[in-house]
């Protein structure tokens, strides 16, 4: 066993406005635990050129911008602990081979939801400075989450 195997690995799969940041403050709260923010918000912003956000320069200058390497990075990283807790948005992932995370025996998976209504809501206010047009069902991560959530299902994994 790899000490990358005795890490038990959480990634919490997100929509936006969906009091995730607090979930994994409370993650980090814990002695044993390290937390990882929106690892592939890089790769997110790379693909989606016509997603305006006025930081995207830092952020992929910051942040690995190849998401199958974040992939690959998120099931060997060193961690200081025993748990790696990520917080995922789902639509910064589509488009990529996930079966590597949702089927390793080491990962385990929260998907968020909330309420639409009050998720769109609380987007738009969010997103009045970072939007260009209207926000799109594709933005607030809802297919992407249920992807995710189907493909768990398929994989026989708790969720």
């Amino acid at each position: 066993m790899t000490e990358s195997d005795s890490v038990t690995r959480v990634f919490a799969w997100c929509l936006p406005r969906t009091c995730s940041t607090t979930l994994m403050y409370a993650w980090g709260s814990r002695s044993d635990t390290e937390c990882i923010d929106e690892p592939m918000y890089a790769h997110y912003l790379r693909t989606n050129s016509s997603v305006y956000r006025s930081y995207r320069t830092q952020v992929l200058a910051a942040q690995e911008n190849d998401g199958n390497t974040v992939i690959t990075n998120l099931l060997q990283c060193p961690v200081k602990g025993r748990v790696l807790f990520a917080k995922m948005m789902s639509k910064h992932a589509d488009g990529l081979d996930l079966d590597p995370l949702l089927k390793s025996e080491n990962c385990f998976h929260i998907l968020l939801f909330r309420e639409p209504i009050r998720v769109l809501s609380s987007y738009a206010k969010a997103q009045e400075a970072n939007t260009v047009g209207r926000i799109t069902l594709d933005e607030t991560g809802y297919p992407s989450l249920v992807r995710i959530a189907s493909r768990l299902r398929e994989l026989g994994r708790p969720f």
